[in-house]
């Protein structure tokens, strides 16, 4: 789970940006997270929900993984300035493709904490 966290601000907290050609970084930001909060939901385990390690990292449900995982990674994406690399351009169609990545991550990809995406990596290049 600790390198899942890793990704998540690596990738929200900097390199954010638009996703459906004209989300706004803290629209797909936002997005992001209730993914990230919607695959934890669904892949892990009831007992594993259960555990102080889980509800540290993701909230004891699934709105308040939302609420979290926002409030932690979203903080200090803005739309004026999505890249943190000022010399790197906001690429959309990975900011699209990066969520659809996560999306069809399988569970044991997403619980193993090897979630990886080109994409991902790229929104700002």
């Amino acid at each position: 789970m600790r390198t899942l966290s890793l990704l998540i601000c690596l990738v929200v907290g900097g390199p954010v940006a638009a996703g459906c050609g004209d989300r706004s970084p803290t629209a797909l930001c936002a997005a992001y997270e209730e993914q990230v909060c919607a695959r934890a939901n669904e892949c892990y385990d009831v007992q594993t929900k259960g555990t102080t390690q889980f509800i540290a990292q993701f909230g004891a449900s699934q709105s308040e993984c939302n609420s979290k995982l926002k409030s932690n990674n979203c903080a200090t994406v803005t739309d004026n300035k999505p890249c943190s690399n000022v010399a790197a351009s906001y690429h959309s169609d990975k900011a699209d493709a990066c969520l659809s990545d996560l999306k069809a991550a399988s569970c044991a990809t997403f619980t193993g904490g090897s979630f990886s995406s080109g994409n991902c990596d790229n929104i700002c290049s």
